[in-house]
């Protein structure tokens, strides 16, 4: 075994008959560290021509692959045509390891990259991160790539958008229905708030007061089962809260008092 640092990622080779990797991030730069951020649109995938694998008298060389991207938003550094993703990407058979990023064609995602042999590269241990899947549906669940767009936003655009008021509705391409979400005079969430995926299915229902979560949150999967409920008051996860798997079995139960704190977790079954 051999263990090789390259890109703020500790990648650990691992010799065998297949093009097995494993690995375990070290020190990634802070955000304002990186050379280029950027949402993206992948158009395709490749292989790169900077690493390949080794043949059995040579030692192994990391797995790289190169995507190519239809640029949406600049944030920092220049346009790209394509970028270098450390590991591999078993979907379009150009290798496997255990930190790869999964990127797929029709994807868009958030990019943040570093200088790489005078291109830019991005890998698992950066905050990239995926705004849409190929259907172009948004992890509405968590939320964490608007998040991260808003604060983009706020931090390399001098002229911010409005802000919104009233009744927001999105739409996909095919006309279902995306989001409703409805904001006070403050720019606040307020009331409920519903995300759907791209088939119609409802995928989250929860309300707000003043921008805070405030009531009943439930989540369901893409088919209609139920994946989650809880209660929050003004921000704050309170009482228990319920995780279903894709069958509609009770996975387990977090438990939290009225401020807020945890408490405990119950597993009802692996």
């Amino acid at each position: 075994m051999r263990i090789l640092k390259t890109c703020s990622i500790a990648i650990i080779l691992i010799m065998g008959s297949g093009d097995l990797f494993s690995c375990s991030c070290g020190r990634s730069p802070s955000i304002d560290e990186y050379n280029y951020v950027a949402l993206v649109e992948v158009v395709g995938v490749l292989k790169s021509d900077l690493y390949k694998i080794g043949n059995p008298n040579e030692p192994p060389k990391p797995i790289f692959h190169e995507i190519k991207v239809k640029t949406i938003e600049q944030y920092k550094g220049r346009n790209q045509d394509f970028l270098i993703v450390l590991g591999g990407n078993n979907k379009y058979n150009v290798g496997w390891t255990s930190c790869d990023m999964n990127i797929e064609i029709g994807a868009q995602w958030i990019i943040y990259g570093e200088m790489f042999k005078h291109r830019i590269s991005t890998n698992y241990c950066t905050p990239s991160i995926q705004h849409k899947n190929p259907k172009l549906e948004i992890d509405y669940k968590h939320n964490k790539s608007t998040k991260r767009l808003k604060e983009l936003e706020k931090t390399f655009r001098s002229n911010i958008r409005d802000k919104p008021t009233g009744v927001l509705q999105r739409f996909y391409d095919n006309g279902k229905k995306q989001l409703v979400e409805t904001y006070n005079h403050n720019s606040e969430l307020v009331g409920n708030r519903q995300a759907f995926y791209s088939n119609g299915q409802l995928m989250l229902d929860e309300y707000y007061s003043a921008g805070l979560k405030n009531g009943t949150l439930t989540w369901y999967y893409k088919d209609g089962t139920l994946h989650r409920t809880s209660t929050f008051k003004m921000g704050k996860e309170i009482c228990e809260t319920y995780y279903y798997s894709y069958k509609g079995r009770l996975r387990r139960i977090n438990y939290f008092d009225d401020d807020g704190t945890y408490i405990a977790t119950e597993k009802k079954f692996r």
